[in-house]
């Protein structure tokens, strides 16, 4: 009973905290690989989840007509990779590789609903992901160290970031690295001048 009430209340703070009701987030729902694909559990038209974003997508009637066209023939389009579910665990993978998919003669099968899928997709739930952010960059750009450059703290973050998506847990004590990274410290990477260094170049040293 008291787990039970424990999962009340969670259920309860959670519904406080997020309105499950807006039509936004309602609406993403349909752009899961896994709904998109099907004939049956996919909703009818999705020009309501298209106004309701504006900004990801041009709101004249042409291209919501394409769009609409698109959504409505994309079950039935014979892209292999559709059918491939180990890509459809990623959304963003899948919708990347149905922007690049092509028929025989070379032409894209799809032209507006990736591009707008991939921008919808992008919407943070929350902005607990910015909060984090902000709080690495306060840990790296101190008082002691404040004459850092932008490009040398975006570095830093991505550094941070690269270590801890490997296979498994890992930290900068324990990352190994890469044959790629060995070959990149050399002079001309490390000292090259400020104003022709590269976010990759910093990335590496």
């Amino acid at each position: 009973m008291r787990c039970r009430k424990f999962m009340v209340v969670g259920c309860q703070e959670l519904r406080k905290r997020y309105d499950f009701g807006v039509p936004i987030m309602v609406g993403l729902g349909a752009l899961s690989p896994s709904i998109a694909v099907s004939r049956t559990d996919r909703p009818p038209s999705i020009l309501p989840l298209a106004r309701a974003v504006p900004r990801c997508v041009a709101q004249d009637e042409e291209t919501l007509q394409r769009l609409e066209e698109e959504w409505r023939k994309f079950p039935s389009l014979p892209i292999p990779a559709m059918k491939n579910r180990e890509l459809q665990k990623n959304p963003d993978c899948f919708w990347h590789e149905m922007r690049q998919a092509a028929d025989p003669c070379g032409d894209t099968w799809l032209a507006v609903l990736p591009s707008f899928a991939l921008a919808a997709l992008a919407l943070p739930h929350s902005n607990a992901s910015c909060e984090r952010d902000f709080s690495k960059i306060n840990n790296i750009k101190t008082k002691t160290r404040n004459c850092l450059i932008t490009p040398t703290v975006r570095a830093t973050v991505l550094a941070s970031q690269a270590v801890k998506r490997g296979p498994e847990e890992t930290c900068c004590h324990s990352w190994a690295p890469s044959t790629e990274h060995r070959q990149r410290m050399t002079s001309a990477v490390i000292y090259k001048s400020t104003s022709s260094i590269s976010e990759t170049d910093i990335l590496f040293q």
